[in-house]
């Protein structure tokens, strides 16, 4: 039984460090919050997006914040805390960093889905005619020709099972050399359609 007793200060310890690390997080979260609401010169879409963070992306956004910091021997929580108005110019050198490591985040999130369908669309490309790619081509074959960037010969659905993926693959090709853009916009929509 003297056992339990030895526990309590530990139990307790951890219990404090959880709740004392919970509010020190929030804490820096607020702090993060209005440092970036001060920050001049960046685009309005960033302002936007970086308030519209849900607390668990802005906590995950502050985390890597404070390791990238620590690489460099650097403690954001006195950069967020002594933003020194005194000195502005040395105090902007010395944001820099975090501002561009906050909009290369932001530019990062930004692009996410156009670099799931080109990664998507290489893997259709590397192997057109596996099942799962086979079936994301036609999807996607279909919402060219609705979309009319492709058109389907009447032949082509009487004609055999190989020659109508080999169309189907040649156009999706050319399209893409022709006008990644529309075709990046339905990728994304099939594959949104999927999941």
């Amino acid at each position: 039984m003297r056992w339990i007793f030895l526990l309590i200060p530990v139990v307790a310890g951890g219990i404090g460090y959880f709740f004392g690390q919970r509010a020190r997080t929030k804490r820096q979260i607020k702090q993060f919050k209005a440092w970036a609401a001060k920050l001049p010169g960046v685009s309005p879409t960033f302002n936007v997006w970086l308030a519209g963070l849900s607390t668990k992306q802005t906590k995950t956004l502050v985390k890597r914040m404070f390791r990238f910091g620590a690489e460099f021997d650097v403690k954001l929580t006195r950069l967020l805390e002594a933003v020194s108005e005194d000195a502005p110019g040395i105090g902007r050198d010395v944001e820099a960093p975090w501002v561009l490591y906050c909009q290369a985040y932001w530019k990062a999130a930004h692009v996410q889905d156009d670099v799931t369908a080109f990664e998507t669309f290489l893997a259709w490309q590397k192997a057109p005619t596996r099942r799962k790619n086979k079936k994301l081509g036609e999807q996607l074959f279909v919402r060219l020709v609705e979309a009319e960037l492709a058109s389907a010969p009447s032949g082509l659905y009487f004609g055999s099972n190989k020659k109508r993926t080999e169309y189907i693959v040649q156009t999706i090709r050319q399209i893409a050399e022709e006008d990644w853009p529309t075709l990046n916009v339905l990728l994304k929509q099939v594959s949104a359609a999927a999941q």
